[in-house]
């Protein structure tokens, strides 16, 4: 009994299934494979993963490379003539001198938008950094010089209330000792 026939582009998939046998699934997949140097199609049958195979990629040589640089230098959006006359000079067909262009255009602009990601990136961290160390501050009410003026403040305050205590100490010896109310000295603040 067969299931359905699907047409993916120039793959054709075959599903087929034995119904009688249980849940037997044969999958035959059939891949066309176009001759590019002639106007043949040839018709293989492939198991699924030889029909995985990736493309092999074209690399442009040195001298055309060198060539669309230069010219990109010059005019990084050719028009069609352009085009067509750079593709003839350096030997590539104008639409891989088009697709050429576009890629260079786009990684062009990738590499300005990570350099400045990676500038803002920067910024960023000296801002986290000053960030904190303001918190920092504010977490701690006195600032280094204020703290060091305010310890300064303390110990005149401590050592005032330690010089009144002598005072007191000294004038109740003073009584004592004379039996008279020990002379009235001038308070301070």
């Amino acid at each position: 009994m067969k299931w359905g026939m699907e047409d993916h582009g120039n793959m054709n998939i075959n599903l087929e299934e034995d119904v009688e046998k249980g849940v037997n699934l044969e999958l035959k997949i059939t891949c066309e494979v176009i001759n590019t140097h002639s106007d043949s199609v040839e018709t293989d049958s492939h198991t699924p993963s030889s029909c995985n195979k990736q493309k092999k990629f074209l690399h442009h040589s040195k001298a055309q490379i060198e060539a669309l640089e230069t010219f990109f230098k010059e005019c990084p959006h050719p028009n069609e003539k352009q085009r067509i006359e750079l593709g003839q000079r350096i030997g590539l067909d104008t639409t891989k001198v088009k697709y050429w262009f576009q890629n260079r255009r786009t990684s062009r602009i990738a590499r300005k938008e990570w350099h400045e990601n990676k500038i803002l990136r920067e910024e960023n961290e000296k801002m986290k950094m000053e960030n904190m160390v303001t918190l920092d501050v504010l977490g701690n009410p006195m600032c280094p010089r204020c703290l060091s003026e305010d310890m300064k403040m303390e110990q005149l305050k401590m050592e005032n209330i330690r010089l009144k205590e002598e005072l007191a100490r000294v004038k109740a010896h003073l009584e004592e000792v004379s039996g008279q109310p020990g002379p009235n000295l001038a308070k301070g603040p």
